[in-house]
C-alpha cells in the first residue's frame, strides 16, 4: 500500500491524483478526516495523521510512503518527531521512502530538508529524495495579489535565474517512482525545467500570457522602511542571495529523464494559469 501525506497540499494532492488513475492501493494521511469528502476513487482507505504523535498503526501496512514535512517543520521542531516515525517505518516494515526535499539541500540547506533526509537514510529504509527547485505554483500562492492588484513581481533577487520546476511535474515524478522503485532505490534526483529565468524575463513571460503589464521590482533597490512586511522577509532571507549569484540556474536532466519528456516549460504553466490571475476576486 502506498501512504501519502500532504495529501492536502500543493504537491501531495497532485501525487495522489496521479497515483488514483492506476490499480495501487493508496492510504491517505489526515490531520482532520472531515478531509476525507473531498476524496473520491477506488482502493482508498483514510488514516488520521498528527505529525506530533508518531504511531504505528498509522503506519501498518504501508510499504512505499511519499513524505512531505510542513512548511513551518523548523519552527515546530519536527525533525524529532520525525526520527520517531522511520523508526516505526522500519518496525512495521516500510520498504521505500520518497521524500520531498529542496535543490542543494545537500550543500545549502535553506529550507531545512537535509536533516530529515540524513533521517530517512539513517533509518535503513530505502529513499528516493526528490530535491526540486523552487515551484512554478508559488506564484499562486505568493504573488497572485501583486500581480492582479500592482502588475508587478516584488523579489530581491536581481539579475539572478532560476530553473523553475512545475508542481505537475514533480507529482508525476513521485507517483512514477512510487509504482515503480526499483531503479530509483537510494537516489537523489534534483528536478528542475530546462530553461532559468530571472524575474524580468519571468515580468515578460507573464505580460506576454495574460496580455497586461508585469513589470519586476528589484527590491533590493529599495528603502527597506518602504517595505511590506512581506516584501522586506524575502530580502533577509539567504536563499534569494543564493538566487543572486546563480546558484539556482543550474539546469538538471533528472525530471526530463523519468518523465520521458521534456518538463513543463514557464511559458506553459503562465498559460495554464491565465485565467487564476486574471479572475476578479
Amino acid at each position: 500500500m502506498i501512504g501519502i501525506t500532504g495529501s492536502t497540499g500543493e504537491i501531495g494532492n497532485k501525487v495522489l491524483q496521479v497515483l488514483l488513475k492506476s490499480d495501487a492501493k493508496i492510504c491517505i494521511f489526515l490531520r482532520d478526516m472531515n478531509q476525507s469528502q473531498q476524496f473520491s476513487g477506488k482502493n482508498i482507505e483514510f488514516r488520521l495523521f498528527n505529525f506530533l504523535n508518531p504511531s504505528l498503526s498509522v503506519l501498518q501496512d504501508i510499504t512505499q510512503l511519499f513524505w512531505v514535512l510542513p512548511n513551518d517543520h523548523k519552527e515546530l521542531k519536527l525533525i524529532k518527531y520525525e526520527e520517531n516515525w522511520m523508526n516505526i517505518a522500519k518496525q512495521v516494515g516500510v520498504k521505500h521512502i520518497v521524500k520531498l526535499s529542496a535543490m542543494l539541500a545537500e550543500k545549502y540547506d535553506f529550507f531545512f530538508h537535509r536533516q530529515s533526509e540524513m533521517n530517512i537514510e539513517a533509518s535503513g529504509i530505502f529513499y528516493t529524495h526528490l530535491r526540486a527547485n523552487t515551484f512554478m505554483q508559488n506564484f499562486n500562492n505568493y504573488d497572485v495579489d501583486d500581480i492582479k492588484g500592482k502588475q508587478a513581481l516584488f523579489y530581491p533577487a536581481g539579475e539572478g535565474k532560476m530553473s523553475f520546476i512545475d508542481t505537475r511535474d514533480i507529482a508525476e515524478v513521485a507517483a512514477k517512482i512510487l509504482l515503480n522503485p526499483v531503479e530509483h532505490i537510494n537516489k537523489e534526483y534534483t528536478l528542475t525545467a530546462l530553461s532559468a529565468f530571472n524575474y524580468y524575463e519571468i515580468g515578460k513571460i507573464f505580460t506576454h500570457e495574460l496580455k497586461i503589464d508585469i513589470i519586476y521590482y528589484d527590491t533590493c533597490q529599495f528603502p527597506k522602511k518602504k517595505l511590506s512586511n512581506n516584501i522586506g522577509n524575502k530580502i533577509n532571507h539567504p536563499f534569494y542571495e543564493a538566487v543572486k549569484k546563480g546558484l539556482f540556474a543550474t539546469i538538471f536532466l533528472d525530471a526530463a529523464k523519468i518523465l520521458n519528456r521534456n518538463p513543463i516549460t514557464l511559458e506553459r504553466y503562465a498559460h495554464d494559469y491565465r485565467e487564476y490571475f486574471l479572475r476578479k476576486v
